[in-house]
């Protein structure tokens, strides 16, 4: 079964190189590539299931990220589903735009940096066993 890879970002953030060049690399690896959903009825619904199926979770950290109730939630709710599963997942990365931070709120989740595109082959190992 292909390696699942969930991006967090906003619509536009797709366009950006970072996000892209990001692309390019699972590609290559044959990793099952998912965006969020656009806002609808069922909008969480859906953000839970993507991030419940995928092995590793990139969020673009931006400007954005910081103000969006939406990405915080699922930042919480990917660490959350890492934190309590016996085979620890998703693997959360942080990819950061313009050197901006998690927010506050978020800041006490542990995030692995790849901000340089040699640091992408991360993506593809999973954490440890917890037991």
């Amino acid at each position: 079964m292909p390696r699942r890879l969930f991006i967090l970002c906003e619509k536009y953030e797709k366009e950006l190189e970072e996000v892209h060049n990001l692309c390019i690399f699972a590609k290559k690896h044959s990793i099952l590539i998912e965006f969020p959903v656009d806002p609808g009825w069922d909008f969480y619904k859906l953000l839970e299931e993507s991030i419940e199926k995928s092995d590793a979770m990139v969020v673009i950290v931006s400007e954005e990220l910081i103000g969006a109730t939406w990405s915080n939630h699922c930042l919480h709710y990917a660490n959350t589903l890492k934190c309590s599963r016996f085979s620890p997942r998703p693997r959360i990365f942080g990819l950061r735009i313009n050197n901006v931070d998690l927010p506050r709120c978020s800041e006490q989740i542990e995030i692995e940096w790849i901000n340089k595109p040699e640091d992408f082959k991360l993506i593809l190992d999973d954490l440890s066993q917890k037991y």
